[in-house]
């Protein structure tokens, strides 16, 4: 089969599948139905048939399963479906020494089966090709009747046949009902128009299947997105929320800017694949560390990420877990260090900022394309600090303003995260005319 970026290809994949499991019920129940009522060996000309309807329920999956599969081969399997039933209907049993005659086999009601054709169809989620199927039942059903009408010795006139024109008793219908040649041409219209109601009932059923499918599956596929960004115990309450992103609000945060140091220079001498696989690994680590502490990663920014505590909804301990998210990233990069470095890589280095304050959340962009977004003035200092690690010759700058909330809310635990970090220091910002009261972690020894 084809890619399927949207996931419902496997919803349909999925109703044929239910579809043959029910034809492989219906179909052996038939053939065992079929060795208690037809004599022996009469009985051998049908079972045969319901074989061939099962292989071609079976064949018709496994073609859809396959790359070769297409949408349209399942109509031309549903037509042979019903052509192959009509034909057991008007073609008389050769292992019969004396057959009965077409009309008197009608009465056997096969049109059932047709019935079952048409109910397998609907687990398809295609309202078309149910649509396609009940009128291909009823034409090859029609064509059949009309090809028996037109045999000799068939008659179809109750009257006539009881010895009246105009008018017709009970013992008339009693009389055509006894005559083998006779065919009641109300009784097949009735079932013409069962089949055509029960193709409009299932053709509805399956349009409504197919609607909650794609529904179903636009939600696997979003919330499959809101995991790549929210740790899974948030993904749950994003998927149940009814307050959309859209409706903008402020509450405190802390904010992460990481960026692999070198990156640039170093993607100059990697071949492309050798490239994408380092990112993949650091994005790895990245997802694991912040998903650990509960965080959000908020987006990759090709070689760092933008990474967010409190969003999208605050918690207690939001700064704590931010500079736990700090110091551990670090020593996930020493031990991935450890193993490049053994394996005679360059050993990378992964510069943090961080800070803590207000900022507003929301749904940014077109109505073409948008993206959940952080931003304010928080963001902005986050990403300087994370520059000025360069200039302090430092693995991490935190703000002040982060250790004072980690402090309020982790209390003496806190101490012990704050260990490796420094005293805080003035430090000058890009772009700003005030300096900022933050702490160092982590000697850069490019820098010493």
């Amino acid at each position: 089969m084809a890619a399927d970026p949207t996931g419902f290809a496997s919803e349909e994949l999925d109703g044929i599948r239910l579809g043959l499991r029910l034809r492989l019920i219906v179909l052996p129940a038939a053939m065992a139905l079929v060795l208690v009522l037809v004599p022996w060996p009469q009985s051998l000309f049908y079972l045969p048939i319901l074989l061939l309807i099962c292989a071609l329920g079976y064949a018709n999956y496994r073609l859809r399963c396959g790359p070769a599969g297409r949408p349209w081969h399942s109509y031309l399997f549903a037509l042979a479906d019903a052509v192959i039933i009509c034909i057991a209907v008007a073609v008389p049993n050769p292992l019969f020494a004396d057959p009965l005659p077409v009309p008197v086999v009608l009465r056997f009601n096969a049109a059932g089966f047709l019935v079952l054709i048409i109910v397998m169809a609907a687990f398809s989620l295609s309202p078309r090709l149910v649509l396609f199927t009940g009128l291909a039942t009823v034409a090859a059903w029609t064509a059949t009747i009309l090809l028996i009408l037109a045999q000799p010795g068939v008659r179809t006139d109750v009257g006539r046949i009881g010895g009246s024109s105009t008018q017709f008793s009970n013992a008339d219908i009693l009389s055509a009902m006894g005559d083998p040649g006779f065919v009641d041409i109300g009784v097949e219209l009735q079932r013409v128009v069962i089949l055509l109601l029960l193709t409009l009932a299932a053709t509805e059923v399956a349009r409504r299947s197919r609607a909650y499918a794609v529904r179903r599956s636009e939600a696997v596929r979003a919330r499959s997105n809101l995991e790549r960004y929210f740790p899974p115990n948030l993904v749950a309450e994003l998927v149940d929320s009814h307050e959309p992103f859209a409706v903008r609000s402020d509450q405190p945060a802390a904010v992460l800017f990481v960026d692999l140091v070198g990156f640039t220079r170093l993607a100059e001498r990697l071949p492309p694949d050798e490239m994408f696989a380092l990112l993949q690994q650091l994005h790895r680590i990245l997802e694991d560390v912040v998903f650990q502490h509960g965080g959000t990663l908020n987006k990759f920014l090709g070689d760092g990420a933008m990474i967010t505590f409190g969003t999208p909804r605050a918690g207690a301990r939001d700064a704590v877990a931010a500079l736990s998210c700090v110091v551990d990233l670090q020593a996930a990069m020493a031990a991935w260090n450890g193993r490049r470095a053994a394996a005679g890589k360059p050993v990378l280095r992964l510069a943090v900022g961080a800070h803590y304050g207000p900022v507003v959340l929301g749904d940014v962009g077109s109505e073409r394309q948008f993206e959940f977004a952080v931003l304010g003035d928080v963001v902005n200092v986050a990403a300087r600090l994370e520059e000025a690690t360069r200039s302090q010759g430092c693995l991490a700058l935190v703000s002040e303003a982060l250790v004072g909330r980690a402090a309020a809310e982790g209390g003496e635990a806190c101490q012990g995260l704050l260990s490796g970090f420094s005293d805080p220091q003035e430090i000058a910002l890009r772009g700003r005319a005030e300096r900022l009261l933050a702490r160092s972690f982590g000697a850069d020894a490019r820098s010493a």
